[in-house]
């Protein structure tokens, strides 16, 4: 199966919220509860709880033809922003920028979205994305790793807690 295993739970920061961690001002969400998503491309992965998510980028111009809050595109950028924020480095596997790009495209053919959709998706993030990719992740967005190592400090996730811990 390939998609989520239950639903997300988040809690919406407000705008006193995002300013006071220093956030771009945007929407933003917060995880309250881990959130499992399964990948034909990058294995079974833990969207953590404390994680800090804008969904999905989408200029306004484009909300009438791609809504950011379109169940087509919501979920699958949650992964999507995980992905990105560790810069595809994952407990058992390392992605690519593309194979990251890719996960949106499945996970959003996964749901159901349309063909069209979630190829407009996958080519604007080929187009668009290599400059998230390419620039040092916001600190909002990093969270401590294996990878990064508990030095990081991180709004998303409180230092020192490995989100791809083992269940206990």
């Amino acid at each position: 199966m390939i998609g989520f295993v239950e639903q997300a739970v988040l809690v919406e920061l407000s705008r006193a919220e995002i300013a006071r961690r220093r956030l771009p001002n945007i929407w933003q969400g917060e995880f309250t509860r881990d959130l499992v998503c399964v990948s034909a491309i990058a294995g079974t992965f833990t969207i953590p709880s404390g994680f800090v998510t804008d969904g999905a980028s989408i200029p306004p111009l484009l909300w009438n033809i791609l809504s950011d809050t379109s169940p087509d595109i919501l979920y699958p950028s949650f992964a999507h922003d995980l992905l990105y924020s560790v810069h595809g480095k994952l407990p058992q596997t390392t992605l690519s920028r593309d194979q990251c790009d890719n996960v949106i495209r499945e996970q959003m053919k996964a749901i159901g979205a349309p063909a069209w959709k979630y190829d407009a998706v996958y080519r604007a993030l080929h187009i668009f994305g290599g400059v998230a990719w390419g620039h040092h992740t916001p600190a909002h967005k990093l969270i401590a790793t294996k990878t990064y190592g508990p030095h990081v400090l991180s709004v998303a996730k409180p230092f020192g807690r490995n989100p791809f811990r083992n269940p206990r």
